[in-house]
């Protein structure tokens, strides 16, 4: 029966890519302003908001900060490898975490059941992403960028306490420590930070694509509607479905007309999740051992602990601070600009030319 399940499903894959096929070409024009208001979006916003701190996390690998600093932790009895996987994914932001867990599996310092608890909580959005983007562009204030980061990891912190009981003082063994020259180290730190960001853009516009097909098949309609049934505004359901999908819809969930009581808890809880698109470039990085499942009912528990930590944390926000979020709201749209993107590309230009300056 499976054999006979998966040679249908083999015989419908062509006709069904014909069939989106057509579907994209008859509605090109709209997919077409959709994915360029997305790579805008990207180059104005998303790029130089995590380029600094994706930087410094690839050069403290490059130039052997973070194996010294697991060894010197493993010498004292603690977990060095989850530890500085987990600081590292909560500093650099969500495809960090796996990144490391991977290479740990790869040179045999964890085993792949190890590598699978510890991936649902080395993840984080990071502060650039979190304090860069989401606070001082799209809220206009970094103070509420702060806000939604320490209730992310707060959150995070509670769940890998209770899931990684004992395993923080478990023995592991530590990485050799493979440092490059300080030019060399930098050339290769920009150059890893740059295949990243190709990563995390790439994956940014096929959601895009994923999205165009689900509203034009009537998917977001329905849980739209769905969404209104359960008291919630139309553009609410559907800004949280967007940050569900893809957490870079931030600004829809800004633009929804919730009121900042509940807004903020709402980018609490979607930052800390991640969306599908985070979910499926770990899981491609991540490999066959990338726990789905798991990972997902975790990172739901952990966006609603967030949730619950920032509508607890909003009464100490100064009211002062709350004005300024919402008056700056239009930052975003008259912030952007190419030139910051344009030089971070410059920055990268090796990668382009498929060589390796670090040899």
């Amino acid at each position: 029966m499976p054999s006979a399940v998966y040679r249908v499903h083999k015989a419908l894959l062509l006709p069904a890519l014909g069939a989106l096929l057509i579907l994209l070409s008859t509605f090109s024009a709209e997919l077409s302003e959709i994915l360029g208001q997305r790579l805008l979006y990207c180059m104005e916003h998303l790029i130089p908001a995590l380029f600094g701190g994706m930087l410094i996390c690839n050069l403290a690998v490059c130039c052997g900060a973070l194996q010294r600093s697991e060894r010197f932790l493993c010498r004292r009895g603690l977990n060095g490898p989850l530890i500085t996987s987990y600081i590292i994914s909560q500093a650099a932001g969500y495809p960090a975490g796996v990144i490391l867990l991977k290479d740990h599996v790869a040179e045999g310092i964890l085993s792949r059941d190890q590598a699978r608890r510890y991936a649902c909580v080395c993840f984080g959005a990071g502060p650039s992403f979190i304090v860069g983007l989401a606070g001082a562009q799209l809220l206009g204030n970094a103070m509420a960028g702060w806000l939604l980061f320490l209730c992310c990891c707060g959150a995070n912190l509670l769940v890998a306490l209770m899931t990684l009981r004992g395993q923080w003082r478990c023995p592991a063994r530590s990485a050799a420590v493979k440092a490059d020259d300080g030019i060399s180290a930098l050339v290769k730190a920009a150059q890893l930070t740059m295949d990243g960001l190709w990563r995390i853009v790439g994956m940014v516009m096929l959601f895009g694509v994923v999205r165009f097909l689900a509203e034009k098949t009537g998917v977001v309609y329905l849980l739209t509607k769905t969404g209104e049934w359960l008291g919630h505004s139309a553009a609410g359901a559907d800004a949280c479905l967007g940050a569900l999908l893809d957490v870079t819809a931030l600004p829809e969930i800004c633009g929804a007309g919730f009121p900042y009581q509940k807004m903020l808890p709402v980018m609490a809880a979607a930052l800390s999740f991640g969306g599908l698109c985070v979910h499926c470039q770990n899981r491609a990085m991540g490999g066959g051992w990338f726990p789905v499942g798991r990972l997902l009912w975790m990172r739901g528990l952990t966006a609603a602990l967030a949730a619950v930590l920032c509508a607890l944390m909003l009464p100490l926000f100064p009211p002062r601070e709350v004005a300024d979020v919402f008056s700056a709201q239009p930052a975003l749209s008259k912030s952007g600009s190419l030139l910051p993107s344009f030089l971070i590309f410059c920055t990268g230009f090796p990668l382009f030319l498929k060589k390796d300056w670090t040899k």
